[in-house]
């Protein structure tokens, strides 16, 4: 089996599927902790699949050696398993997690921290989708001694569909320049893991944009209002700008592409629903900025 010998490091292990019995080599630890795993995973489906994780299993003297397995019950297709174990994988930055495609499993390998964040995102992730969908925040986990330890699960309630959706993901992760920021299309959840200040940025951003689109008979949307981010002690601006009087997308992203060229700017990215042009720079190039979006 696969995910033990992977999950385990076992070079020496072999599965006879004939006889359905795994044979593997290594210490007396590695044996114990093969021999759990192959008993978990070598059982029957539960049908209808149920949300779970059992209660994990310590390696001894090893500090990644805490293993747990999490059998997801809400993807309703195996790219959304692979996807939800993509997330959880990377997001803590496991490089041991594999999938047990039979059981619907992850199977994680780490350390106590990094399964802690590992089960709060499965927990988070693995339920049926909120209908209607609903703005919100998920609380926030930490990466105990880690810089880029602060994680926050933000999700989206009016984008139209998943190109709306990815839009606002693009648009926070090419901002923040948070490189640890993944999305999970059937729950519109955007997971971002970053610096205290990065993830700040993150939820300021992910509340501008998440709001009834133009033409919701709920939108209200003040263009000329000031929608401002600046980072303490720095000349280091983002600026939404609501171009609610550009015709059409065309029309639309003429204008965010001579903002891009006139004002120098590198960070400006766009939420065609809204008329968004959010951008990141110093106080000269977001002044520039408007004096291109904002004629007298």
């Amino acid at each position: 089996m696969q995910v033990v010998r992977a999950t385990l490091e076992l070079p020496q292990a072999t599965f006879d599927e004939s006889q359905g019995a795994l044979a593997v080599r290594g210490t007396k630890d590695q044996i114990a902790a093969a021999q759990w795993l192959f008993t978990e995973l070598d059982s029957t489906p539960i049908v209808p699949r149920q949300h779970s994780s059992n209660h994990g299993y310590e390696l001894p003297g090893d500090k990644e050696g805490t293993i747990r397995i999490f059998y997801a019950a809400f993807t309703a297709s195996m790219q959304e398993f692979q996807e939800l174990a993509q997330l959880i994988r990377t997001t803590p930055e496991m490089r041991r997690t594999f999938t047990y495609n039979a059981l619907s499993a992850i199977v994680v390998r780490g350390t106590s921290t990094q399964i802690g964040l590992a089960e709060s995102l499965f927990n988070e992730l693995d339920k049926p989708p909120a209908v209607p969908l609903q703005h919100a925040t998920s609380p926030e986990y930490l990466l105990s001694g880690d810089k880029e330890g602060v994680t926050r699960i933000f999700y989206v309630a009016y984008a139209k569909g998943v190109p709306a959706f990815q839009e606002i993901a693009q648009a926070i992760r090419g901002v923040v320049e948070v490189r640890r920021t993944f999305t999970n299309n059937p729950q519109r959840a955007i997971t971002v893991r970053g610096t205290a200040p990065q993830v700040a940025m993150a939820e300021w951003l992910f509340n501008d944009l998440d709001q009834p689109n133009l033409g919701s008979p709920v939108a209200t949307l003040n263009a000329d209002a000031i929608h401002e981010f600046r980072s303490p002690g720095s000349d280091d601006v983002v600026r939404v700008f609501y171009l609610i009087n550009t015709p059409d997308v065309p029309a639309f992203q003429r204008v965010a592409q001579e903002v891009r060229v006139k004002a120098g700017v590198m960070r400006l990215f766009t939420y065609n629903d809204r008329r968004a042009l959010v951008i990141r720079g110093n106080s000269a190039q977001i002044a520039a900025a408007e004096r291109i979006v904002k004629p007298n």
